[in-house]
């Protein structure tokens, strides 16, 4: 079993084919990526290969990246396009950091949730549950 929200390796990309975009073989799918140097900013993940650079003049931070799956690559533009080996990046595994899931009367305290692809704590098909003292960074914690 994959480790989650476990480290990139950055050693093994290489320039890709536009500018301050990156390439590395990857062996599953990626959800999600954050540079925890930083801002540690979500990266955008796009549809296309051909998303991954942003057009010339956009002033938008350039966080992105595309997981081509026939190819097992991963292509990346970083937050300055720069190498990711210049980044200390994290791969984001996980929709949420709890998942409720048809269950009743449940009370979640004292969590910290950092870097989920969806939601801190995730309420499915349940009802009368309670948060407290839930800390998050960037994005809401709850999502029901």
């Amino acid at each position: 079993m994959r480790a989650r929200g476990a480290p990139l390796d950055v050693s093994t990309f290489v320039s890709a084919d536009a500018p301050g975009v990156y390439r590395a073989s990857f062996p599953w799918p990626i959800t999600g990526l954050v540079e925890m140097d930083g801002d540690q900013f979500r990266y955008e993940m796009v549809k296309s290969r051909k998303d991954v650079p942003l057009p010339e003049g956009v002033a938008k931070q350039p966080s992105r990246f595309y997981y081509e799956a026939d190819a097992r690559t991963l292509y990346v533009h970083t937050s300055d396009g720069k190498p990711p080996s210049t980044h200390e990046m994290e791969r984001l595994d996980r929709d949420s950091g709890i998942r409720v899931a048809g269950k009743h009367y449940v009370t979640v305290m004292g969590f910290t949730f950092r870097h989920m692809t969806d939601g801190g704590i995730t309420f499915y098909s349940a009802s009368d549950c309670t948060t407290r003292t839930l800390p998050c960074a960037r994005r809401g914690c709850v999502r029901s």
